[in-house]
C-alpha cells in the first residue's frame, strides 16, 4: 500500500483500515500512481489535494501515462463542480511534470482551454452549450442503425463506407433514454462495475441505474423509467450477444467514446453538421435527454429525472426552454389580450351571452 508501518507510527490494523476506507471512497489503492507527485516541491496541502484528483483520474485511465485527450474525457464525464474540474486539470498537469511529460502537460492545458465544451466544464458559469436534439437522435436511430433483426448496417456512398452495429445502437439508446453518464453504463477498467442485464426490469419498464457521486461509487441508487423502445433493443442485443446476465456493455468508457465517434462520422457524412454541437460524445446524449425533458416538462423535472445534485446544475439547461420563456413575456401576453379584445368586438350580443354563460358554468 506504500505505507511503512514501522516508520509511520501506525499499527498494521490502522493502516489496513485506512486502505479499506480509501478503496471504498475512491475505488483504488491509496498511493497508486499519485505517489510520483512526491518528487515535486509542493506544500503538503497542495500535494494532498492533487494526489486525490490524480488517483481518481488514473483509476479511470487506460494506463499510468494516458493521453491528454483521455484525461479530458475522464474529467468531462466526472460529476464534479467546475472548480473541482479546474483542480483536476491542474493536478494532472503536475502529474505529467512529475513523470517527465512536459509536452503532455502543455497539451492538457491547451485542450482544457480550447475544447468547445470547456466553457461548460472549466468555468464557474455553467451553461450547456452542446447537445443532440430530439430530431437528430431520431434521425440517427431511424436511418443509421441496423433495422430490427439485423446485427449491422453498412452505409456506402461517394467512395466511403461505414458500419454501425447493434452494439452502437444499444449503447446510444441506453445512454440517451436513461440520461446516464457513460461511467454509469460501462466499465472504467477491468475491476469496475457496469450496468448489468439484471438491472433491466422489462415488466416494469424500468432500469436500475447507478450514480458516480462523492456519496458512494457503484451504489444502486434508483429505478429510472425508460421507453419500450429501449427495452426492446436491449432484449434484441441480449439475444445477439447470447448473454442474459453480467455487464450489458462489457467494455471500457474509452471504447464507448469510440463508438460515439463512429456514429458522429457517419452522421456528418450523410446529414452534415450537428445543430448544437461539434461532435457526438456520450455526454452529449445525456445533455440531449435532459434538454428534451426540460422542454416537455420543465427544468426542475428534468433535474429530478437524472438526479442532479442541485437545481443549480440543471439551470445550466435553462437557455433551451425558449417556449416557456416566450409564454412568460408580458409582451406576448399583451398581444394575446389584444387579439382577444378584437375578437370580442366582432361578436354580436348573442355570441357574447353564450361565452358569459359558459364561463359561469365552468
Amino acid at each position: 500500500m506504500g505505507i511503512d508501518n514501522a516508520s509511520s507510527g501506525f499499527t498494521q490494523e490502522q493502516i489496513n483500515k485506512y486502505g479499506r476506507e480509501m478503496i471504498a471512497k475512491y475505488g483504488l489503492e491509496p498511493c497508486k500512481g499519485a505517489s510520483k507527485l512526491d518528487k515535486l516541491n509542493m506544500a503538503d496541502g497542495s500535494l494532498s489535494t492533487y494526489k486525490t484528483q490524480v488517483r481518481q483520474i488514473l483509476h479511470h485511465a487506460d494506463n499510468e501515462n494516458p493521453d491528454p485527450t483521455n484525461v479530458i474525457e475522464i474529467i468531462e464525464e466526472s460529476d464534479k463542480s467546475p472548480s473541482t474540474k479546474n483542480i483536476m486539470v491542474v493536478s494532472f498537469r503536475k502529474y505529467y511534470d512529475a513523470i517527465g511529460e512536459k509536452a503532455k502537460s502543455e497539451e492538457l492545458n491547451r485542450l482544457s482551454d480550447e475544447r468547445s465544451v470547456s466553457q461548460e466544464i472549466f468555468s464557474g458559469d455553467m451553461e450547456v452549450k452542446e447537445w443532440i436534439t430530439e430530431d437528430e437522435f431520431e434521425k440517427v436511430d431511424e436511418h443509421l442503425f441496423p433495422d430490427q433483426g439485423e446485427s449491422i448496417n453498412k452505409l456506402q456512398g461517394s467512395g466511403k463506407a461505414f458500419v454501425l452495429s447493434l452494439e452502437h445502437k444499444a449503447l446510444a439508446l441506453t445512454l440517451y433514454y436513461t440520461g446516464c453518464r457513460v461511467g454509469e453504463i460501462c466499465k472504467r477498467n477491468s475491476s469496475d462495475f457496469a450496468l448489468e442485464f439484471e438491472d433491466v426490469y422489462n415488466d416494469e419498464g424500468m432500469i436500475k441505474v447507478y450514480r458516480l457521486k462523492k456519496s458512494g461509487k457503484g451504489i444502486k441508487r434508483q429505478m429510472r423509467v425508460v421507453p419500450d423502445r429501449l427495452l426492446d433493443i436491449l432484449n434484441e442485443y441480449s439475444e445477439w450477444k447470447s448473454k442474459s446476465t453480467g455487464p450489458i456493455f462489457d467494455f471500457t468508457t474509452k471504447t464507448a467514446q469510440n463508438r460515439m465517434k463512429d456514429i458522429d462520422q457517419c452522421y456528418k457524412f450523410w446529414f452534415g453538421e450537428w445543430q448544437h454541437m461539434e461532435k457526438l460524445t456520450p455526454h452529449k446524449l445525456r445533455h440531449g435527454r435532459v434538454t428534451a425533458i426540460a422542454n416537455h416538462s420543465g427544468i426542475e423535472k428534468a433535474g429530478e429525472f437524472v438526479d442532479h445534485s442541485s437545481t443549480d446544475v440543471t439551470k445550466a439547461y435553462r437557455h433551451i426552454s425558449t417556449k416557456d420563456q416566450r409564454e412568460m413575456l408580458p409582451e406576448n401576453s399583451k398581444d394575446e389580450q389584444d387579439e382577444l379584445v378584437q375578437a370580442l368586438k366582432q361578436m354580436d350580443d348573442d355570441e357574447l351571452e353564450e361565452i358569459v354563460e359558459a364561463a359561469k358554468s365552468d
